[in-house]
């Protein structure tokens, strides 16, 4: 996870919004909710949990989300 708090600290420095998209999410072990919560514990909260920040469910392999 180093580079994803790399990423945000970039992101907050320039102020710029996010859009979060949560991959691999054909895989039958895919964890959405384990990547929002763990991305809630850095300050990144989605929409649908109250935040201001939208998460997209996509998987690049199928298309699905796209």
């Amino acid at each position: 996870m180093p580079q994803t708090k790399e990423a945000l600290a970039h992101a907050k420095e320039a102020n710029t919004p996010l859009i979060v998209a949560v991959n691999k999410i054909d895989k039958p072990e895919a964890n959405p909710e384990k990547v929002m919560s763990e991305l809630a514990e850095l300050g990144v909260i989605a929409e649908e949990w109250g935040g201001d920040t939208p998460f997209v469910k996509i998987s690049a392999k199928t298309g699905q989300g796209a």
